[in-house]
Formats: C-alpha cells, sequence, structure tokens
C-alpha cells in the first residue's frame, strides 16, 4: 500500500504524534488535512521531546516533504514559533520541506479574542481551547475568512479586513471586548506574507503528482473521531471533519485514492473539556491513569479526564472508516489485576451497543456494562519483538480485537518511537 491515514479513534489524545513520528520514517509525504493549532502532539526521540500543534508529525525526518492543507486553519504566530523551536532541535524547515495550502484559512487574532470572550462569558462552556479555531471555521463557513491565498495580492487585504470585522466586531464589543482595529489586523497579514508567502503553494496538485509516482503519503488526522463536527458528541465537538472522511475534502482529493485508515486507540479513554464520558473513573485507577500516563492537554495543560476503554465509540470509528488499530499506552495499566472495557450502555433498562442510539445528552445518563479481562504485572517497555511479550499482554491484544472487530496493526510499549511492535507490513 502507498497512502494511510492515521486518526485518532476517541476524543484526542490517543497518541498520534508517537504513531506519526513512526511511520514518517516509511514515507515520503506526511500531510495534516484539517484542524489547527487545537490539537497537540508529544513527539518523544532520545530522551528530546517536541510539542507541535500545527506541523505535522514526523517533522524530525527532514528528508521528506510536509504539507499543511486546504482543510486546516492556521495560526501564523504559532506555526513561527514551532518552526523556531523546531530549529532549536536542528530541525531546520523551509519551502523545499514545508508546503502551505493556497485554501487554507487564516487564524486572525480577532478570533483567539471572540474565542476567549465566549468561553469565559458562557454559562454553558464547551471546553474550547480558545486558539480562535470555531471563530475561524464560523467566517469561512461565513465566507468572511481570510485565505493563504489572499496574502498575494496585498491591495485587497484591506476590503477582507473591512468585511470580516463588520462581522466580528459587534460580537466583540457584545461580549464587553475592545474593538479590533483595521490597520492592525492589515500589519498582522503583511507579517504573515512577510514570514509565509515562499511556503505557500498547491498542495492538491503536489499530492497528485506524488499518487502518480507512486509515493508513500501519510495523512495525519488531528482530535479524534469523537470530536467530529457531524459524527462526534455534538456540541462537545471540534469545529472540523475529523473522521477519514475529511481527508478528501481537507486536501482535495478522491475518496477512492485511500488505501488504508488506522484508527489509535489508547489502552484507556481520556477527556479534556466538558461533555460525556460514560466510563469516567473518579477513583484510584483513574488517578493511576492520570498520573503514570501523564495525561495533561500538550495543547492546553489541562488534566484529562480518566476511565476504562469504551469500545462503543471505538466500534463507532470503526464504522466511520478505521480499519485497523494501533494501540497505545497499554504500559500505563501495568500492575491492574482486571482492565474493563466498555462493551454497551443501559440507559432506562435498555442495552444499547451502538454509539448513534443515544444523543449526546443520553450519553450523560448511561451506565456502562463492561467486559472483563486479566491484568499484567510485567514491564513490557522493553520489548520490541511480539513473540516475546508475556502471555498475559498477548491474550489483551487478541480480546481488544476480537472486541472491536478489527486487527492491531501497531503496538506501542513506552513513548519512545523505539518503543513500537509492528503487527502488520505497513508501507
Amino acid at each position: 500500500m502507498n497512502n494511510i491515514i492515521v486518526v485518532g479513534a476517541q476524543w484526542g489524545d490517543e497518541g498520534k504524534g508517537k504513531v506519526v513520528d513512526y511511520l514518517t520514517e516509511r514515507a515520503d509525504f506526511v500531510i495534516r488535512y484539517g484542524g489547527g493549532a487545537n490539537s497537540g502532539h508529544t513527539i518523544v526521540h532520545n530522551n528530546e521531546k517536541l510539542v507541535t500543534h500545527l506541523l505535522p508529525g514526523g517533522v524530525r525526518n527532514l528528508n521528506k516533504c510536509f504539507l499543511m492543507c486546504d482543510g486546516m486553519v492556521i495560526d501564523p504566530e504559532a506555526l513561527l514559533e514551532e518552526i523556531n523551536n523546531a530549529k532549536t532541535l536542528n530541525i531546520k524547515l523551509n519551502p523545499d520541506n514545508l508546503k502551505i495550502s493556497r485554501k487554507a484559512h487564516i487564524v486572525m487574532p480577532y478570533h483567539k479574542i471572540l474565542d476567549g470572550l465566549r468561553e469565559s462569558n458562557s454559562k454553558n462552556a464547551v471546553g474550547s481551547t480558545k486558539r480562535g479555531i470555531g471563530p475561524c471555521y464560523e467566517a469561512k463557513a461565513g465566507r468572511y475568512g481570510i485565505r493563504m491565498e489572499d496574502l498575494f495580492d496585498t491591495l485587497k487585504l484591506e476590503a477582507l479586513v473591512s468585511k470580516a470585522l463588520e462581522e466580528v466586531n459587534p460580537r466583540i464589543i457584545g461580549l464587553g471586548g475592545q474593538k479590533i482595529e483595521k490597520e492592525a489586523m492589515i500589519n498582522f497579514l503583511l507579517q504573515t506574507r512577510t514570514n509565509f508567502l515562499p511556503f505557500i503553494t498547491n498542495t492538491s496538485k503536489i499530492i497528485q503528482e506524488a499518487y502518480k509516482n507512486n509515493k508513500k503519503i501519510l495523512f495525519e488526522g488531528a482530535q479524534g473521531v469523537m470530536l467530529d463536527i457531524d459524527q462526534g458528541t455534538y456540541p462537545f465537538v471540534t469545529s472540523s471533519c475529523t473522521s477519514p472522511a475529511g481527508v478528501a475534502l481537507g486536501c482535495g482529493i478522491s475518496p477512492k485514492q485511500v488505501e488504508t485508515t488506522i484508527g489509535i486507540v489508547k489502552a484507556y479513554l481520556t477527556r479534556v473539556g466538558e461533555g460525556p464520558m460514560p466510563t469516567e473513573l473518579h477513583n484510584n485507577i483513574g488517578e493511576q491513569m492520570q498520573r503514570v500516563g501523564g495525561e495533561y492537554g500538550a495543547t492546553t495543560g489541562r488534566p484529562r479526564r480518566c476511565g476504562w476503554l469504551d469500545m462503543v465509540l471505538v466500534k463507532h470509528a470503526v464504522n466511520l472508516g478505521v480499519e485497523k488499530i494501533a494501540l497505545t499506552k497499554l504500559d500505563v495499566l501495568k500492575g491492574l489485576d482486571v482492565i474493563n472495557v466498555c462493551v454497551a450502555y443501559e440507559i432506562d433498562g435498555v442495552i444499547h451497543t451502538h454509539a448513534t442510539d443515544l444523543s449526546t445528552y443520553d450519553l450523560e445518563k448511561v451506565k456502562p456494562i463492561y467486559y472483563e479481562i486479566p491484568g499484567f504485572h510485567e514491564d513490557i517497555s522493553q520489548i520490541t519483538e511480539y513473540e516475546k511479550l508475556p502471555d498475559s499482554v498477548k491474550n489483551i491484544l487478541k480480546e481488544y480485537e476480537k472486541l472491536a472487530g478489527i486487527p492491531i496493526a501497531i503496538f506501542s510499549t513506552g513513548p519512545e518511537r523505539s518503543q513500537t511492535i509492528l503487527l502488520e507490513n505497513l508501507f
């Protein structure tokens, strides 16, 4: 196979950064197709940690080509900071190895201001990262967004900013904020032009050429399927399509060009922010997951809520196109005598096995039904071959595969790239 999609199969934070970094070694192109700086990847290699929010995963591999495509919303200040941070680790990104789509929308300073004001003023906050993602996608849908390609023609920037501020300023002022001045926004765009104009190009054309030349392409999703604007736990979701279907529109390709979709599944479940989480634990096991797993958001620093793996949600991701699993963080559960997996929900005496049977607000009332799997006590952090895994761990993997109905293709035994076991030949 020559192309793979990697998506989060839960609520994000499943370990996509590590898996993408691992698979990048085998790819020619690594492509972000949606979302913005509200996602976060932590990549660990040789004890060096790199946290990215916008840059595609695997940026340590500088002999690859990295694309930021049409469906993204890009914060120029955050992107410049990431590029400079990468430079301190001798990772030098330039227009030869990093390409930005002409069609990607720009996250403007007023998007972030509006996002923060809404969240702080709301009695029903959705747990926004306050990075301006939602307001930027609103501008896109409302036809007053500003795209990267607009930076080529400086003469039209004043008109674009004026149109946007007509929409945005009344909302900001109504929420208690200060009026945004047009001149400051034009200067912001001119600085963005100075920093990034050489990076901006037709990324869809590059991808089509890569297909024709049989290049190996790795598509990287952001967040997780349960945060999808349509398929997730609305309204506690992000503002873009995070499911596998998003890759086609986000990159300007045909859905038929997709070969394999890998869903990253954490061996337990986490969630940041508001919204239902049927398997959430408020006990010492949940505390162990948070402490041992280092469950704090890479983007916000907020502690993640922790609970047992919810296979009902994983099966929802399977229905949306996930074909293989990359299982992460099972090592965090070391020492537990029993590992629980949610296989169904009970509400008002009725059993449900499909996530789409219930509304978001129903999920707040369900009782999870668990399937028990014997735990393990062995250290697996240094094991790099499946055959050398303890039988207890092999049994857990087999049980997870049986419950999900799809195979595990990648098994992570720790945060380092080297702590990975490839169970299927990918690429």
